[in-house]
Parts: C-alpha cells; structure tokens; sequence
C-alpha cells in the first residue's frame, strides 16, 4: 500500500524537451537569415561608389569607424542642406533676360500715323464754325469735363446745325471737313528713293481728327535696307495753319503735326503716344525697334490661357486689347460707340447727345478707372516695339522758303512757308533690332545639374550611385518578404508541432490513467478475496 504512486503524476522533461526543441528550430533558420541579411548590407557597403561608407565595415579599429560614420553623416547633412538650397531656388520662378542686337540685310519699315493739330477746315458759314467749336468741344473728354466742373457755357445752339443734316455722324463730317490730303497739302514724298503720293496714305479717324496712316497694309512689305537719314521716309506738308479753325481755349493750341511710329497691326493712338513737329521745323525721327520674348507664369507675366479673346484686331497687344476693352465698357454702358472706335462697326456710333451725354464723360472714366488687369488684358509672349528719338531743324532755310513762295505764288506773304510747312524724316538707325528673351535662370536641366554636382561633390554620388541604391533596397525588399513568408511557414510548422505533440501527450496520459485505473480496481478485488477466505 505504502508503495503504490500517485494516479496523474506527470513527467517533467516532457514540457521542457518540446520547448527546447521549438527554440532550437526557430534559432536555427533564424541565423541562416541572419546571416544572409548581414550578407546584403555588406556587400552593398563594400561595394557602393559611394564614398566614405565602405570604411563603416573596413575599418579595423572602433575609433576609425566612429569617425567615417560621423564624417558621412555630417556631409550627408551638407548636401542635403546645398541640394534643398537649389530646390527653393528653383520654385522662387527667376528669370533672367538676354539681350542682343541682330543685324539683317534689309529690315521691314513700320507704320507711320501723321496728325494735323487741326481738325476742321474750311466752314461754310459762320454757323458752321460755331457748329464745328461744339462738336470739338464735345467730342474732347478733357475739354468737356473742364467745362462741366467749371460751369462754363456751352453753345448748345449750334446742334440745330448738325440736326438739320440727314444721317449726321462725327466720323463722317470729319472726312468731309477734315485734314485733306492732297496735292496741295503734300508738297514732298519720298521712300527711299521711289516718289509716293497721297494715295499711299490711308485715312484714319482718332481723337485729333482725320489723320492718314503711311505702310499699313500688310500684305505690302516695304524694306530699309540702308541706315541713316533720307533712306527712310520723307514727307513736307503744308498743314493750312492760316485755315486753322480750332477755337482759342476749348481746342487744339498748337500748330502742327503729330505722329506716330507704330507696328503695321496696331492701330494708332497718336493723342497718347505721338512725337509733336511745329510749323516752320523738320524733325529728324530715328527709330530703332525691339523684339522681346516673354516667358509665360510663373517666370513671366505670359499668361496665354488668361488673354482676352480679341474680336476686332487679328494681333493681340496691350494696346488693341485696352481699345476693346474700352469699346466694349462703353457700347455697354451708353448704346453705341465713339466715333474714333472705326474697328467695332457692328455697333452704331453714337449721336451728338449721346457723345455729350455718356460717351465722351465715361471715356475720362474709363481711362482713370480701367487697368490692363481690370480689362484681362495680360502681356503678350511676344511684341515689338519701335522706339523714336526725335531732333529739330528750322526748314525750310532762308534761300529754300524764297523759292518756295516764289515757286506757289507766296511773294506776297513772306511768312507762309515758314507758318505752315513741315518735313519730317523717319529712318532707322541701323539695319537691325535689339532682341530681348527672357529665360529661367534655373531652368530643369540646369536643376539636375546642380543637383548632380552637389552630390559629387559632397559624397561622390552619381547616377550609377543612386541605381546601387535603389538595387539595394529592391534587395533588401526582396528578402524581407521572403523572409516573412518563411517566418509565416516556420510558425505554422511549429504551431502544428506543438499541437500534435500536445495530442500525442494528452493520449499518452489518458492511456496511462486508464491502465492505472484498471490496476487499481484489480488490486481492491483481490484483498476481497483474501480477507473472506
């Protein structure tokens, strides 16, 4: 009885031995990874053209290897530093601007507008005059806002005379009333060395009246081929200052002509930009023109995709698009449009009630109030300008005007030519042009560059750099995912280990407490058996 053990005793080592063995498994195929990811990394570090890492490993003393890790760390900071330097560079959009002069054989002559200061000639009757000092009056902005904030009288008289005709229009009465060219008033004109006339100039109705355009047509291409004066145009006019009917404060106080040098596309604004020439002078214009290429945002202020969409001129410019814009703010606000707006001729042109009323007020409006930005009207990517540097001589001289007055039946007045001739000659400087492009100063390629450079310079990377390392970590991305797909299997091998070793043990037990519990019963019936025998 005293020798008889315990029923569920269970071994120790049973635990124990599958425990050592699972640690024993996994540590095993663990070292083999180990060691093959120690592999990766040495490989790499041995042999990157990257320079400074390949001590971190070759190195022999501790010492050396500390000093290689910080010296590639602290010029690894140093590129990064220089590298995010050129980035920000780059996205602060900086352009740069080239300038050159190009010289050409032959170079195409630009438009020229002309103006006489005076706008009406030769009145009918005295009405007619005063009918022609209310119309000027009323069709000039300032001189009408001048009046209107002073209070001034105005002969509103005279509208009786301008009502009285059918179908009046300003523009129309200027081209009746207007500055003539003729024989008579174009005394000279020459191009270069070819005679031209009073048909090759084109009529034109601006705020100073009719004026005449000279090489606006396009399809004719007229060329300059030498430099210097008398190689361009030249032209004597007689600008009838004895018939001058502008009225003593309300109009035009000079005497003379007023021109313009402009592109063959755009349309003369001589009040604003024209170069004055007095009576009794020549004027030497030189010209020289310039060609500017504009990069579009953000380096530029080209902004093609935001550019109004013109519908009067075939070119776009800042000028022609601030002349829509104008026309277009004023058919809007009055019903019609002003009388020097010829290009909108979809749309009437406004009466004389309407010039007092709305047109010739909101003009003044307009002008003060509307900018390039407020009209959409952006930089072109692409223009030319013509610049003039004018000089004056008195002309004719002395023994010229004699002949002259002599030659047109003047004797009688010896002061005609000389109050109311003018020349002008218009040439170009030189036969070429001054080109101005704009271009990024840190442009992609010249990014990379630099970028390469600080990279060379700073730890002698490359591109077959930046390939090893992106083989590397491809590499090491490889082999993380192959190790975690064999730690997967490995712990599902283990977990089905232990689990049928769990079940080999729990039937292992379950048979040993049932051949325990069979010999007990045996044992208690045979002590039965004795103790009643």
């Amino acid at each position: 009885m005293s020798q008889m053990k315990s029923p569920i005793s269970r071994p120790n080592n049973v635990g124990l031995s599958c425990c050592c063995c699972s640690d024993a498994y996994l540590s095993e195929s663990s070292d083999n990874d180990t060691k093959y990811s120690c592999k990766i990394e040495r490989d790499f570090v041995s042999k990157t053209t990257c320079h400074g890492i390949s001590y971190w490993c070759e190195s022999t003393h501790c010492l050396q290897r500390i000093f290689w890790i910080l010296f590639v760390l602290g010029v690894t900071g140093g590129m990064f530093f220089q590298v995010y330097s050129r980035i920000l560079d780059y996205f602060d959009y900086k352009a740069s601007t080239d300038t050159s002069r190009e010289f050409k054989s032959e170079i195409e002559f630009p438009a020229v507008t002309f103006c006489n200061y005076n706008r009406y000639f030769f009145p009918d009757s005295k009405e007619e005059l005063h009918a022609m000092h209310l119309l000027s009056t009323i069709t000039s902005p300032l001189f009408l806002a001048y009046a209107h904030t002073h209070s001034l009288p105005i002969d509103r008289d005279a509208y009786g005379f301008f009502h009285a005709k059918v179908n009046f229009t300003t523009s129309g009465y200027l081209f009746k009333k207007g500055y003539h060219l003729n024989n008579n008033t174009l005394r000279f004109c020459r191009f270069r060395s070819s005679i031209c006339s009073a048909e090759d100039f084109h009529p034109v109705i601006t705020r100073l009246g009719k004026c005449y355009t000279f090489n606006r047509n396009e399809s004719i291409k007229r060329v300059q081929s030498v430099a210097g004066a008398s190689q361009g145009l030249q032209i004597t006019l007689n600008v009838l200052h004895e018939d001058y009917t502008e009225e003593a404060f309300y109009g035009n106080q000079e005497a003379g002509i007023k021109f313009q040098v402009h592109s063959k596309y755009e349309a003369p604004n001589v009040e604003k930009y024209g170069v004055a020439v007095p009576v009794g002078h020549k004027a030497f214009a030189v010209v020289s023109r310039k060609d500017s290429e504009i990069l579009h945002h953000p380096w530029g202020q080209c902004r093609p995709n935001e550019q109004r969409k013109l519908k009067y001129f075939s070119t776009y410019t800042i000028n022609s698009c601030m002349k829509e814009c104008y026309t277009e703010s004023l058919v809007d606000k009055c019903k019609c449009r002003s009388y020097d707006q010829y290009w909108a001729w979809d749309h009437p042109e406004c009466d004389l009630r309407q010039m007092e009323a709305c047109a010739t007020s909101y003009t003044i409006v307009m002008e003060n109030k509307f900018t390039p930005q407020s009209c959409k009207c952006t930089m072109p990517c692409s223009f030319t300008e013509f610049t003039t540097i004018p000089s004056y001589a008195t002309a004719p001289g002395l023994q010229t005007r004699r002949f002259y007055e002599k030659s047109l039946g003047y004797t009688n007045n010896s002061r005609y030519v000389q109050e109311n001739f003018v020349s002008l000659d218009i040439t170009f400087a030189e036969i070429g042009f001054t080109k101005e492009t704009q271009s990024k100063q840190i442009d992609e390629i010249g990014l990379m560059s630099d970028i390469g450079g600080q990279l060379g310079l700073w730890v002698g990377m490359s591109f077959v750099t930046v390939a090893e390392f992106i083989q590397y970590f491809i590499t090491r991305v490889v082999s993380w995912c192959k190790f975690s797909q064999k730690k997967r299997k490995r712990r599902k091998k283990y977990r089905m280990g232990r689990s049928a070793i769990a079940e080999k043990t729990k039937n292992e037990e379950r048979e040993r407490t049932f051949d325990t519990i069979l010999h007990g019963e045996t044992v208690k019936g045979s002590d039965v058996i004795t103790l009643q025998t």
